[in-house]
C-alpha cells in the first residue's frame, strides 16, 4: 500500500502558500515538506524552508478525516508559532486565493488505483481492464469494502491490512478470488446430481420401450432437411429439397 497518508499530506502541503513564505509564487520545491508517521496516532510535518520552526505533530485522526483542510491547519500553526500580526495575516490571505483542498479518502483512492492498474486477475474476462471496474468504501466499523463490477464480486478488507504500508493488496485480492472460486466449486459439486457414466453405457440390450424412446429422440434431434416450400391456404408444397428442384406437378403436400 505504501505510506498513503504521508503521500497525500505532502501533496496537499506542496501546493499551498503559507505565512512567511519568501517567494509565494516561486517554483514548488518537491523536497520542502517531509511527512512521516511516528506512531499509530501521530504524524510529524517537517518544513525545510522554515528550519527555525519546530517540527509540527498532527493526530492521525485528523488526516483520516475526509473534510480536514490540512493547508489551513498548517497555516494556522505557522501564524501561532511566529506570532504574526493581523496585517501580516491579511497579506497572506490575499495570496491564498485558491480554495483549500481537503484530505478526502486517500486509502479508498489507493485501493482503487492499485487494483485498477494490476494485470488480469484469476479467470478475468476479456474486458477486465474496463474503466471504473473497482469501487471501494470505508465502512462504519473502519473496514473497507471492495466491489469488482466486472466479476460482480465484493469483499471486505480489515483496516489493519489496508492501512499497513507493507500490505500487498493485489496479491491478497488474487488469493481471495482463488479461495472464493474453490468454495463455489465445492458448493456446486455438493449439490450437483452425480452419474456413473460407465454404468449408464453398459446397460445391456434395450427394451422395446427404450428402443421407441431412442427413435423419438433421434427424430427430434435430427436436423431438418434444407427445403423450400410453396404455401396455399391449406397446404405446404415442397418445391426444392437439399438443393434439388422438384418437377412441377409432383410436389409433395404437407397439411
Amino acid at each position: 500500500m505504501g505510506e498513503v497518508l504521508s503521500r497525500k499530506a505532502k501533496y496537499l502541503l506542496d501546493v499551498g502558500i503559507y505565512p512567511g513564505d519568501p517567494d509565494p509564487w516561486g517554483l514548488i520545491d518537491p523536497e520542502r515538506f517531509l511527512v512521516y508517521c511516528v506512531s499509530e496516532s501521530e504524524y510529524v510535518i517537517m518544513d525545510n524552508e522554515a528550519r527555525t520552526d519546530p517540527e509540527l505533530t498532527i493526530p492521525t485522526s485528523l488526516l483520516m478525516t475526509p473534510e480536514f483542510e490540512l493547508g489551513g491547519w498548517y497555516a494556522q500553526r505557522i501564524r501561532e508559532l511566529r506570532g504574526m500580526t493581523s496585517e501580516e495575516v491579511r497579506k497572506w490571505r490575499k495570496l491564498q486565493c485558491d480554495s483549500l483542498q481537503r484530505m478526502g479518502t486517500p486509502f479508498v483512492d489507493r485501493v482503487v488505483q492499485l487494483l485498477s492498474r494490476h494485470r488480469a486477475f484469476l479467470k478475468d474476462p476479456p474486458d477486465y481492464a474496463r474503466p471504473g471496474r473497482f469501487e471501494c468504501d470505508r465502512l462504519v466499523d473502519g473496514s473497507y469494502k471492495i466491489r469488482d463490477l466486472v466479476l460482480a464480486y465484493q469483499v471486505s478488507v480489515p483496516a489493519s491490512l489496508v492501512e499497513n504500508p507493507k500490505f500487498e493488496l493485489a496479491r491478497w485480492y488474487e488469493k481471495r478470488l482463488a479461495q472464493t472460486y474453490d468454495v463455489l466449486y465445492d458448493e456446486l459439486s455438493a449439490t450437483a446430481q452425480e452419474f456413473d457414466v460407465f454404468r449408464l453405457l453398459d446397460r445391456g440390450e434395450l427394451s422395446e420401450e427404450d428402443c421407441q424412446l431412442e427413435d423419438i429422440v433421434r427424430r427430434v434431434y435430427t436436423p431438418a432437411p434444407n427445403a423450400q416450400f410453396l404455401y396455399n391456404e391449406s397446404h405446404l408444397f415442397v418445391i426444392e429439397l437439399n438443393g434439388q428442384q422438384i418437377p412441377a406437378g409432383t410436389y409433395p403436400a404437407l397439411q
